[in-house]
C-alpha cells in the first residue's frame, strides 16, 4: 500500500498495519487517485507476489515506492523469479546506505529521491551512481529545481519528475496539465526542460 491507511484508495478505513491480509482483500479499489467520491472498481488490493505474476514476461518497470524499508525482501522475491530488472528500487536514505545497497545488488535499478533535505546528496555519489534521480521541489527557487542542477544530474544519470502530487513539482501535476492550468501555461513544459536527453521512443 502507498498510504499508511486504506481510506484514500479503497472503500475501507483504518491503518494498514492494523488490518489482516484477509481484511484488506475484502476491500475494493477506487478509480484514479481515490479520495471520497471516486467510483469503486471490482479490483482487490494485490500482494507484491500477485503483481509480479501479472507483469512477468511484459515490458514494464515497477516503481517500488514506499518500499525502501523492505527492499531486501522485495529484492529476494524479484530475484527468485529472475525479475530483478523489473523493479525500480527507490528511496531517500543517506548516501552511505544507498551505496551499500547498490554495491550489494549491482544488477538492481536504484533511484535516489532528492528533496530539500537531500539536495546535496548528488555530489556525494562517486563509487556508485543511481540509474535516476527523482527531483522533488515545492518551490522554483529550490536548489534541486535549478537548471544548473538538472544539467549536472542529466550528464551522468536520468531525471524523473513526479507530477502526481502538487507538492512534488511545484504544483505542476498531470491533472493540471490535462486541464491546461500548469504554471507555465502549457502541459508539462515546466518539468520537461530542453536540457534533458530525449527518450528513444515517443511517449
Amino acid at each position: 500500500m502507498h498510504d499508511e491507511t486504506v481510506d484514500r484508495t479503497t472503500n475501507g478505513s483504518g491503518k494498514v498495519s492494523e488490518l489482516s491480509l484477509a481484511e484488506i482483500k475484502e476491500l475494493r479499489l477506487q478509480e484514479g487517485l481515490g479520495n471520497g467520491p471516486a467510483p469503486l472498481t471490482d479490483h482487490q488490493v494485490p500482494t507484491f507476489e500477485e503483481v509480479l505474476e501479472a507483469v512477468e514476461g511484459k515490458n514494464v518497470l515497477l516503481n517500488l515506492d514506499k518500499g525502501w524499508d523492505v527492499r531486501e525482501q522485495m529484492y529476494e522475491e524479484l530475484a527468485a523469479r529472475d525479475m530483478v530488472d523489473y523493479g525500480l528500487f527507490k528511496g531517500a536514505p543517506n548516501v552511505e546506505e544507498a551505496n551499500e545497497f547498490m554495491a550489494a545488488h549491482p544488477e538492481a535499478h536504484y533511484m535516489h529521491v532528492v528533496n530539500d533535505a537531500q539536495a546535496g546528496d548528488f555530489e556525494q555519489f562517486t563509487s556508485h551512481m543511481p540509474v535516476a534521480f527523482e527531483l522533488v521541489f515545492d518551490n522554483p527557487n529550490d536548489l534541486q529545481a535549478q537548471q544548473e542542477y538538472w544539467d549536472k544530474v542529466d550528464a551522468v544519470s536520468d531525471i524523473w519528475i513526479n507530477t502526481m502530487w502538487s507538492s512534488l513539482a511545484d504544483g505542476n501535476t498531470d491533472e493540471a496539465a490535462l486541464r491546461g492550468s500548469t504554471k507555465a501555461g502549457r502541459p508539462w513544459s515546466t518539468v520537461v526542460p530542453t536540457c534533458c536527453r530525449p527518450t528513444t521512443s515517443a511517449p
